[in-house]
């Protein structure tokens, strides 16, 4: 072998390995950073734990709001559960965003600590509202890999055994079989179904008792009897004074009241389908990096994974409008 043949190969290898080492990865960061962004919004759940001192509102009567505030305290510690969950997947989304630029990702947390949280916080909670096991081994383990990707220095080159690793507990977290995902598709739906059913009889109930719908022709009314102070701020009991028939201002209020709940319990359901749809994109995401892990840096694979992040990033934008 002549020495210039031998330049030639140690410069065809030099390439190669530079064009192995410095792979387009712009789209998997893309995607990483959106849904770094989707798994840190977690507004979903604080309101699906804040449903039942809404729903004590429309109960006026001790034993019955005594029951929804002691939900309330269940599903506090249900949610702090749900958020540590996706601090784990928010973790993992951060170090896949920081591997695909080729640079080492870092984290903060530590699997005994997690397990720990975990344990106090199902040890606090009804069985039947407990993180399921699956679900606390598989974040464990995704923060098992962050911590190893960390220990050992990954780069760019070791993103594919990190998508490897992380892929079927990221699966078990967000999936449609996931704790998070039935929690909110089945309970929390149900909550807002119940809520819609609760406001309609409470403001239908306070329009018969209180024949709040009055004349609104006659215009010339001077009576200015105000709503009652239980009807403006939802509590009760409330006692209505039937011999009075109130003002065409005080009708018009409570339907504006009720205009007002009506409004906030259709938008909550409206996000509740833009949140489920987020779940079910960055798991579908995940399972295409997954599946092309060998060829991240494809021309062809970035243009498959474009279109999700598009999707993704404009179901983002809804839920950061949901306060």
């Amino acid at each position: 072998m002549t020495s210039h043949s031998i330049l030639r190969k140690a410069a065809l290898f030099a390439l190669c390995f530079t064009i192995a080492s410095c792979t387009n990865l712009s789209e998997v960061n893309s995607w990483s950073q959106i849904s770094l962004e989707a798994t840190q919004y977690n507004q979903v759940v604080s309101t699906y734990a804040d449903t039942p001192r809404r729903l004590a509102r429309y109960d006026h009567f001790l034993p019955a709001e005594n029951d929804w505030l002691a939900q309330a305290d269940i599903r506090d510690a249900q949610a702090e559960s749900l958020k540590q969950l996706l601090s784990v997947v928010s973790d993992y989304m951060s170090a896949l965003e920081a591997l695909s630029t080729d640079t080492t990702p870092t984290t903060t947390q530590d699997v005994k600590t997690l397990n720990d949280s975990f344990g106090r916080l199902n040890t606090a909670l009804p069985a039947n509202k407990q993180v399921s096991k699956a679900t606390l081994n598989a974040a464990g383990s995704i923060l098992q890999t962050v911590l190893d990707a960390s220990k050992k220095a990954y780069q760019a080159k070791q993103i594919a055994l990190v998508i490897e690793s992380a892929n079927p507990n990221l699966q078990t977290i967000l999936g449609e079989q996931g704790d998070l995902y039935k929690i909110v598709n089945e309970d929390f739906r149900r909550d807002l179904e119940l809520e819609s059913l609760k406001q309609n009889s409470h403001y239908r109930d306070f329009k018969a008792d209180g024949n709040l719908i009055g004349d609104k022709s006659d215009k010339k009314s001077k009576d200015n009897n105000p709503l009652p102070k239980c009807v403006e701020k939802m509590v009760g009991p409330c006692e209505i004074d039937k011999s009075q028939k109130p003002s065409r201002a005080a009708v018009e209020a409570l339907e504006e009241w009720q205009a007002i709940r009506k409004s906030e319990n259709a938008k909550r359901k409206h996000v509740l389908e833009v949140y489920l749809s987020v779940l079910k994109n960055v798991a579908k995401g995940h399972q295409k990096l997954y599946d092309n892990r060998n060829k991240l840096g494809s021309k062809k694979f970035a243009n498959e994974l474009a279109p999700l992040v598009i999707s993704l990033r404009k179901q983002v934008t809804i839920l950061a409008t949901f306060n």
